[in-house]
């Protein structure tokens, strides 16, 4: 029993860091006898919103239409509406999506947005050059300025030049110690080489490592959940309801 509320907890941990939501284990365990209160039935329809990328105002349609796109067929879902006491119901609509893979595709999704990407970019502002043309008085300080920008337009394709190829040394060292294939972007290398530049990159990460955190945790006890899913499934049974395949 431990082991069960253990891992639904990490379920809601992640489900409410990706979605802001209150999800509790409790909850969980209420919807598998069909006593969930109000607030815990509308937490169950956000997050079905939320995962399907759908717009709640009032309605169902959408997360309905969301769910027949991915193939769920059982039809008492279809009849629910918001008033619903049903929230077994939505447990197993909220367990059809999981087992669908959209979780895994959520957290890949946000992480092709974030630094990890491998062309992802951070901005330094601590590097940015304030530059106006009120300040040229003159055409000597026009063809100064011409100058100063060649200057350093070729600065930035030498230290460009010489990530590259410390992108291409440290890539080469990782495929001869690991079978992973490595594919560090630019804001990642600067990280690993600069103290300032990490904890900007650290600060900028936080949340998505959060994430990834909460998604390994949920993996490792995924397994436990669908066994736990048996069980809502049987106590279904009881009631004289059937599962559609």
């Amino acid at each position: 029993m431990a082991i069960v509320k253990h891992t639904v907890a990490v379920l809601c941990k992640h489900l409410n860091f990706l979605y802001d939501l209150e999800l509790k284990s409790e909850t969980f365990r209420q919807a598998k006898f069909n006593k969930c209160e109000e607030k815990s039935i509308e937490q169950f329809w956000n997050v079905l919103s939320a995962l399907g990328n759908c717009e709640f105002d009032n309605e169902t349609n959408k997360i309905k239409d969301f769910l027949n796109k991915l193939g769920y067929t059982r039809s008492k879902f279809y009849d629910l509406d918001l008033n619903t006491t049903n929230a077994r119901e939505l447990l197993f609509a909220l367990a059809f999506i999981i087992s669908k893979g959209e979780l895994d595709r959520i957290v890949k999704k946000k992480c092709q947005k974030s630094l990890f990407h491998i062309d992802s970019t951070l901005r330094d502002s601590k590097n940015d050059i304030n530059f106006s043309l009120n300040a040229l008085k003159d055409e000597n300080d026009l063809a100064n300025s011409i100058e100063w920008i060649k200057g350093k337009a070729n600065y930035n394709k030498t230290v460009a030049k010489e990530y590259e190829l410390s992108i291409n040394n440290v890539l080469e060292k990782l495929d001869k110690i690991s079978t992973f294939n490595f594919n560090l972007c630019l804001s990642q290398l600067r990280a690993l080489n600069d103290m300032e530049y990490a904890r900007l990159f650290l600060n900028n990460t936080k949340e998505i490592i959060q994430m990834l955190d909460n998604h390994d945790q949920w993996l490792k006890k995924e397994a436990a959940f669908w066994e736990w899913m048996n069980t809502v499934i049987i106590e279904d049974q009881k009631g004289n309801n059937s599962l559609r395949p």
